[in-house]
Formats: C-alpha cells, structure tokens, sequence
C-alpha cells in the first residue's frame, strides 16, 4: 500500500476518533447540565431546552455569549453554561417584561430572541438576551410563571380582601 494512502487512512480514522470523543463530551456536558439544574428541584421544569446566552446589557454582549441550557420553574429561570460549571440564575418575580426582539445589545442574529428584564438584587434594572428554538413558547411560560409568582398587588392604601375571623 502507497504512503500517501496510509497517511490519509491515519488521517480519517483521528478525525473520526476526534468527531465520536466530541459527541460524547458534548452529551457529558448536556448531561451534566441537566442534573445540575433539576438539584434541589422536586417537580418537573415548566420548559426545558437548549439555548444560546446574547448578554445582558449590565456586562455587554462581549462578556456573556455562550451555550447552555435554560430551565423554567415555576419560581425559578435559570441558566447553565455547557463549557464552563456557571448558572444564571433569575427569579420569576424579578422579571419585569418578557419581550421577543429581533437585536439585542446590537446582536441581530436573523431571527426573534427572547430578552428578560429584571430588577438585579442590587435594584438597578438590568436585561438579558437568549436565542431560544421558540421565542413566543418561552415567552408564554415565563409570563405564566411570573403571573403565578407574583402575588396580586392592592392599590395603596387598601387591604386586600381576607375574611377576619
């Protein structure tokens, strides 16, 4: 058998060695993601799936891009990176507008994102850019989420309508 076609075989055969261990990473990490994110949680996710972090307008688009996996309890959004053992995570009584947008933080990917904002821990407003498989099913449930979270509000200087006894 010729050289060349020896190095070539050699060749094929490490990138598909290199293609089987970059899948099975890729499941570790999915996997990992998954478990990491359902600790400490009884119930099931209202919504669960893959998706891509834009930023969030505090820190800018440069420091916060990356992929993940997104969860939805019904108190709870968080978000944990794939390459790296980070979580985001958001209350759902935080959220204080869930809109679908096309650009975000000057990212125009072609297609609808879902952005978050929210009041930080700290109390200034802050915002948050996903890429979502589908915006409008993610942003359905995380206004049902935060509807149910949050607690009906009485106008000031009412009580609200709880029998004495």
């Amino acid at each position: 058998m010729p050289l060349s076609v020896v190095i070539v075989l050699c060749v094929v055969a490490l990138f598909l060695f290199g293609a089987l261990r970059f899948r099975a990473l890729l499941r570790r990490m999915i996997t990992q993601a998954h478990e990491e994110l359902a600790q400490g949680r009884d119930e099931s996710p209202l919504l669960q799936g893959g998706g891509y972090l834009i930023g969030t307008e505090s820190t800018g688009a440069l420091r916060g891009r990356a992929n993940g996996l997104l969860r939805l309890d019904a108190d709870l959004l968080r978000f944990r990176l794939f390459a790296a053992p980070q979580v985001f995570e958001l209350p759902t009584t935080a959220i204080t507008k869930v809109e679908r947008r096309e650009e975000f933080l000057e990212r125009k990917p072609g297609r609808e994102m879902l952005v978050l904002r929210f009041r930080g821990a700290d109390g200034p407003p802050d915002a948050i850019g996903f890429l979502v498989t589908d915006p409008a099913l993610w942003q359905e449930a995380v206004e049902r989420a935060r509807a149910a979270a949050t607690p009906p509000r009485t106008p000031a200087g009412r009580r609200s309508s709880t029998p004495r006894s």
